[in-house]
């Protein structure tokens, strides 16, 4: 292991290297974007080039990867001593998937950093997600997905409001199979300066088939939402080897109860299981 993440160190900063070299060539450079044309109306259809997808040089990566995502050790010891005095009884964390809780903790602690714990209005695809239970909106509104009729299918959401300062739609991404047009469509019914939060597991047991397409890392998250023009706030994720020896073992998730030991439950860099991320729209 420590081999592997020689090399691994080697090549980050070969590639920094090369990028310091070089960078004249990638400073001029106007950023590339691509137009994609969305088909709503059938093959025939010419489409409209709503979708501005921008294209990511090496340059960016490592920046997303050193601003947000090379996490400190602090960062993966912060909830290990369980803070069980944090639980109350908005949303208990009995019998719920136990990611969910530091993806939590996170949430609370970053809203507060903002100031965006009292938005003005905000939009939620779920009434069972904990973060809005932690959040005092002046209006709230869920819009749930809905089979019949595939009402609020986030591929083709277009809902009255357009101006939207929140939008949270956690443990979705890995049931979209174009994640990338849902969330452009969720950014078309935010007002500038708007903020967006999810959670999407990266290891996880089939569940909601045929429905459940993929999983994703803080880096995964943060280039898709780079793409479309978010501006990246905070990106965060949690695993451990328990967690997933469980979950393949019994085909459930666990909840603190079953994974804690001695108080302790570890975060551990190399065995993460779901990644969760908050940014800001800053253009249109």
């Amino acid at each position: 292991m420590r081999y592997k993440m020689a090399n691994i160190g080697v090549m980050r900063a070969w590639l920094r290297k090369v990028l310091r070299l070089s960078s004249y060539s990638l400073k001029w450079k106007k950023k590339k974007h691509v137009h994609v044309f969305i088909h709503s109306k059938g093959p025939d259809f010419p489409g409209d080039p709503k979708l501005v997808l921008r294209l990511l040089d090496p340059e960016d990566i490592v920046y997303l990867y050193d601003r947000h995502c090379h996490k400190s050790d602090e960062y993966y010891r912060k909830y290990e001593k369980v803070p069980l005095h944090l639980m109350d009884a908005r949303w208990p964390w009995e019998n719920h998937d136990y990611p969910r809780i530091p993806c939590l903790l996170d949430f609370i602690e970053w809203t507060t950093k903002y100031g965006i714990r009292s938005p003005d209005s905000l939009l939620c695809t779920s009434i069972v997600d904990p973060e809005p239970f932690y959040l005092s909106p002046k209006n709230v509104r869920y819009e749930e997905y809905e089979v019949a009729g595939n009402r609020n299918d986030l591929h083709t959401l277009d809902l009255d409001k357009k101006d939207f300062d929140f939008v949270i739609f956690s443990q979705t991404l890995e049931h979209l199979y174009n994640p990338l047009l849902a969330l452009y469509n969720l950014k078309c019914h935010m007002k500038i300066g708007g903020y967006i939060f999810t959670s999407v597991p990266m290891i996880n047991v089939p569940h909601m088939v045929p429905v459940h397409f993929w999983g994703m890392n803080m880096m995964g998250l943060a280039s898709m939402f780079t793409s479309l023009g978010f501006e990246v706030l905070e990106v965060g994720e949690w695993g451990n080897k328990k967690y997933i020896d469980y979950i393949f073992s019994r085909h459930n998730w666990p909840d603190y109860r079953e994974l804690i030991e001695d108080g302790v439950i570890r975060n551990e860099r190399q065995n993460a299981c779901q990644a969760w991320i908050l940014a800001r729209k800053t253009s249109a």
